[in-house]
């Protein structure tokens, strides 16, 4: 046991040297919106996703890849 005196240091998890923080999804950030203009956002997000899927429906994948020849 250590003394009361004696500082103990804590073991890094860290195997590159750079702190290590929770992982989240890519590109998102902790919204600084209000939250009129969290639900604006997610209003304009669900109208796009609407918009691609009626267009995927309609006209199959959106690819440029040779092999599904979409584009």
């Amino acid at each position: 046991m250590h003394s009361p005196t004696q500082e103990s240091t804590m073991k890094s998890t860290s195997t590159n040297g750079y702190d290590v923080q929770p992982h989240s999804a890519p590109g998102l950030k902790h919204s600084t919106l209000t939250p009129e203009e969290n639900e604006e956002q997610r209003q304009h997000d669900k109208e796009f996703i609407c918009a691609m899927n009626e267009i995927v429906a309609t006209h199959g994948a959106l690819t440029d890849d040779d092999f599904f020849k979409v584009l």
